[in-house]
């Protein structure tokens, strides 16, 4: 079944302009808080979970960006080691992406004040999140039909 790295190609670029952009939006969010002439509160989120979601989209953004780095490296030099190597990142990575899943349906639920942006980011995250965890599927299939060794 060689249909597995095709399709594995296709989620790691997918994945890896999808944390591109949350960690380019969670940056934004940093750089609204740090401006002394933007307020905050009014303007971008009246919620303390907006802190949590920025720190922890930046914390998944960097793993999942590794996760497809490692994806690349794997789909260029395929070897045992990679593979290993591959599904571990993308396991912290989809974990990860899985705690802001949680958080950005939590903010959904109950409705805060959010600005467009963190609304995107956490549609993103949503996003991402499922996306990740087909990759780590599709990499777990890979394996068991022999596409990866």
């Amino acid at each position: 079944m060689a249909l597995s790295r095709p399709v594995t190609l296709a989620l790691l670029i997918l994945n890896s302009m999808l944390y591109l952009i949350i960690m380019a939006l969670a940056g934004w969010l940093v750089s609204a808080i740090v401006d002394p002439d933007i307020d905050f509160l009014n303007t971008v989120s009246r919620s303390g979970e907006t802190l949590y979601l920025m720190t922890l989209s930046l914390i998944s953004g960097a793993a999942g960006l590794g996760s497809s780095v490692c994806g690349f490296h794997l789909l260029h030099s395929s070897s045992t080691g990679s593979y290993n190597a591959c599904l571990g990142v993308g396991l912290v990575a989809a974990i990860l992406t899985l705690e802001i899943l949680g958080l950005s349906s939590k903010a959904i639920h109950v409705g805060l004040f959010r600005s467009s942006l963190v609304k995107s980011l956490e549609s993103l995250s949503i996003i991402a999140s499922s996306t990740q965890i087909f990759y780590v599927i599709s990499l777990i299939v890979g394996k068991k039909f022999g596409d990866f060794p």
